[in-house]
């Protein structure tokens, strides 16, 4: 049952609400999101009512009697959220957009539409089959089965023989890669409010039931890196959209055994944006003799004189180079920030300058590097700075493009490169000096 009043603004916006006061767990949240050197969502109580400040963050905060919805400025409506959440998430799921623009448009939160988007996903497994993989067990049989544990057998049941205790390997679906959609799944039931959905999780976890204990799963080994094979691949997506449930939730709510308490699911923009930023390049680049290769950390550029040691690592969120000898190599960060209505901020010049000239390696160019940031307005922005020494030289360049996400998105469902994608690779190669 949806909350008695919804409130709606989207990131980086202000808006007051009159008769509106907050219960003492829902205070508790509200310190939860405001917590941090980048806060989610700022609440302020008033004297009759609440003020509320978003942030780069977008999602739902749910209260007692009340629902807060911070709705993307920049990356379009909803259904282009979710299309920029599979690019970014590396899923190869685009097509399967088209499936839930019904639900994008019927004013669902956030949080049901990437519990949908998982559910879909699991539905998808299930229908081919779960893996299952071979369990260390030790247990006592009737007969020997796998390896008899002989120091065990005569210590726990000396004399006995009608129970053996045996060492063996079960196959058995109750694995890690189960257990991790279980968990999710478990996390969705208990606070999707859409009808439908909450109807299609549900019966995805009693599936889940009887192939896994998810209780089994510590909430860490969702947010660890997975080894992916041929067996598990196609588990590949499922998992990232667990892991974006379990991250958007927070561990401390997801540990929460009240199924009514408050809760809050809110996406980190600036991460997301990172991401999707990552996989547009590299689509932009494919086929072509240019390599992309994300967050390269370097320890070799930024040097403690004394010691003779590296100071201090440098990542850059992409490096594109050519492949043929990488000599021309151009350091491209993503900027979640509104830099079509004002300046680059200096700290972002003096990061990106840094990168430009530790990552030069070309001598017949002026070290270059590329901020890569939303537009706000549709149109393409563009900033071209230098730095120059007292003597007017150029010694470092820096280009802050911007990129219309709508658009973005609509060249990658097409698979058609656009203007968006011209304009990435234009702009890169003119930096790295190739023609």
């Amino acid at each position: 049952m949806l909350p008695t009043r919804l409130l709606e603004l989207t990131e980086w916006d202000e808006q007051s609400f009159e008769g509106i006061s907050l219960l003492p767990r829902d205070r508790r949240l509200a310190e939860q999101l405001r917590e941090g050197p980048g806060p989610r969502l700022i609440i302020d109580e008033l004297r009759t009512g609440i003020r509320v400040r978003s942030r780069a963050w977008v999602g739902v905060a749910r209260f007692d009697g009340l629902e807060i919805r911070v709705h993307p400025k920049l990356a379009g409506d909803y259904l282009d959220l979710a299309t920029m959440i599979e690019v970014a998430t590396g899923l190869a799921a685009l097509k399967r957009s088209v499936g839930v623009q019904g639900f994008a448009s019927r004013g669902s939160s956030l949080f049901d539409l990437v519990a949908l988007l998982h559910v879909m996903s699991c539905e998808a497994i299930a229908r081919g089959g779960f893996m299952a993989d071979y369990i260390p067990k030790e247990e006592e049989l009737g007969v020997v089965r796998g390896r008899l544990l002989v120091d065990r057998q005569v210590f726990e049941r000396f004399g006995h023989v009608d129970r053996l205790i045996c060492a063996f390997d079960d196959h058995h679906t109750d694995i890690p890669d189960n257990q991790i959609l279980a968990f999710a799944l478990r996390c969705s039931a208990r606070r999707v409010t859409d009808p439908r959905v909450r109807q299609r999780v549900r019966r995805m976890l009693g599936v889940m039931v009887g192939v896994c204990d998810s209780a089994k799963l510590a909430v860490g080994r969702i947010l660890e890196p997975i080894l992916y094979n041929r067996r598990n691949e196609h588990y590949r997506e499922s998992h990232a959209l667990s892991r974006l449930i379990v991250e958007g939730l927070g561990v401390s709510d997801v540990l929460e055994a009240d199924a009514h308490e408050s809760f809050a699911f809110m996406l980190d923009m600036n991460v997301l944006f990172e991401r999707f930023v990552d996989k547009l390049i590299s689509w932009a680049f494919r086929s072509t003799p240019v390599r992309v290769s994300s967050q390269h950390r370097d320890r070799s550029i930024v040097w403690d004189e004394a010691s003779q040691e590296p100071y201090s690592t440098v990542a850059p969120d992409l490096i594109v180079e050519t492949t043929a000898d990488s000599s021309k190599r151009l350091p491209i960060d993503a900027k979640y920030k509104l830099y079509d209505d004002k300046q680059v901020s200096s700290s972002d010049l003096y990061q990106a300058f840094l990168y430009a000239v530790g990552f030069a390696n070309n001598k017949e160019a002026i070290p270059a590097a590329l901020l890569v940031y939303p537009s706000s307005s549709g149109d393409r922005g563009h900033h071209q700075l230098s730095v120059r020494n007292q003597s007017g030289l150029e010694a470092a360049r820096v280009r802050a493009l911007a990129v219309d996400i709508p658009a973005a998105l609509n060249e990658l469902r097409s698979q058609k490169p656009g203007r968006i994608v011209d304009s990435l690779r234009r702009e890169a190669m003119a930096l790295m000096c190739v023609r």
